[in-house]
């Protein structure tokens, strides 16, 4: 009895841990899927669970088996599995339906799948049936203010086989979307074929780009040394660093330094691109670049003074061509000085009244000067009133002043 218990005990156990298994692994599928899909792909189960029907053509369906090769149309259908859609069959393999039954292409209708979130990826279905617009398959986007809207649909080729398609979600990805299955003909070849649709999910890395700085505040005119950390790392790609007061140019290498040279507060980033495409930037940092103020006494904690070697001394050359160079100078100002007042007494000189002594008592008369080096010039002189102390008119620039009285 007690060996029976035991028996049962482990067997609850081994139970209990081939479920947690099965559960880690079911939702590791689901994780890594990313898809969130709550109505059947491959109609495998033999329903429309999570499809909406409207009108009469979907009501037989999913179809089962290859219904056109039992009637011999001589068109496969080329369906997976067991079950298929095709509105012009009526064969679900039930009680009282016979192998090639159909149902043409009068019905029309619609089969809606129920929302789901439009992964990163492609979409690839099989399709056949009707070529014309009134049979296919559509792929409906939720927008805010018009509902759900068409993006992307496909039709047959007029023949029972069907070929598989493929759509691009990218452009449509983390959007709400809706897939619907479309018979809204009654005329020759009104009928659609449809199975197996499948979403091939694209796992998208995301880099995400750190930038670091050695400090965070600096005096103004220094260096601050950037370092941009990408994660997860890869190789060849270029960094370009906004500094806040400028860019620098694509490099491959992840640190740099920058002088900067104005005061303030400046917001530094990096972005990283690989073959000409932007994977990341980084969120800006906040650098201060301030002026130090100090008192005259403490200026020589930051400008050392240099100390001057004494022993050093002037060489005898050049302290004899120094002397010499001096007494040239000395030489040269006063040589310059004495010409200098030379020419001033000469001026002054010149300046002086000149005495004038008539030559002869008539009429308009020629006067010579005492000193004509000086003046430089005759002087032609005419009485204006012949009596005393008399006013000269003289034909130049310069204005004498008659020194005796002449009759």
């Amino acid at each position: 009895m007690e060996l029976l218990n035991l028996k049962l005990k482990m067997l609850k156990i081994l139970a209990a841990q081939t479920i947690i298994v099965f559960c880690i692994i079911f939702s590791h599928i689901v994780c890594v899927n990313a898809q969130p899909i709550n109505f059947t792909l491959d109609f495998e189960e033999g329903n429309l669970r999570g499809w909406e029907r409207t009108g009469t053509a979907f009501d037989y369906q999913p179809t089962f088996d290859d219904n056109p090769t039992a009637r011999h149309r001589g068109q496969p259908s080329n369906y997976q599995g067991k079950y298929w859609i095709g509105t012009y069959e009526k064969y679900q393999g039930r009680y009282r339906q016979e192998p090639g039954d159909i149902q043409g292409d009068r019905p029309i209708g619609t089969l809606t799948s129920a929302s789901f979130t439009i992964p990163q990826g492609t979409l690839s279905f099989l399709i056949g049936g009707g070529s014309s617009f009134e049979t296919r398959v559509e792929l409906l986007v939720q927008d805010p203010i018009e509902g759900y809207i068409r993006v992307l649909y496909a039709s047959g080729q007029n023949t029972e086989t069907m070929h598989r398609i493929e759509w691009n979600l990218m452009p449509y990805a983390g959007k709400t979307g809706k897939i619907r299955i479309v018979d809204e003909s009654s005329q020759g070849w009104g009928h659609i074929n449809v199975d197996d649709f499948r979403f091939n999910i694209i796992h998208v890395v995301k880099y995400n780009v750190i930038l670091e700085a050695d400090n965070t505040r600096i005096e103004e005119g220094g260096n601050l040394k950037f370092k941009a950390i990408l994660h997860p790392p890869i190789q060849d790609v270029q960094y370009r660093f906004n500094f806040g007061d400028q860019w620098s140019d694509w490099r491959f290498e992840p640190e740099i330094q920058h002088f900067y040279s104005s005061t303030g507060i400046y917001h530094p980033f990096v972005i990283v691109r690989k073959e000409r495409e932007i994977i990341a930037e980084s969120k800006p940092i906040d650098i201060e670049i301030y002026r130090i103020q100090l008192p005259p006494e403490d200026r020589t904690k930051r400008e050392p003074i240099v100390p001057i070697d004494r022993n050093q001394e002037i060489p005898l050359w050049l302290k004899s061509f120094g002397i010499i160079l001096g007494l040239i100078l000395v030489f040269c100002a006063g040589y310059y000085l004495s010409k200098k007042v030379d020419k001033q007494k000469k001026e002054k000189h010149m300046e002086t009244s000149i005495n004038i002594e008539p030559m002869k008592d008539i009429g308009t008369q020629q006067i010579e000067s005492k000193y004509p080096l000086l003046t430089g010039f005759e002087i032609y002189l005419k009485p204006v009133l012949d009596k005393g102390k008399q006013d000269i008119e003289i034909n130049g620039s310069l204005l004498l002043e008659e020194r005796r009285e002449h009759g």
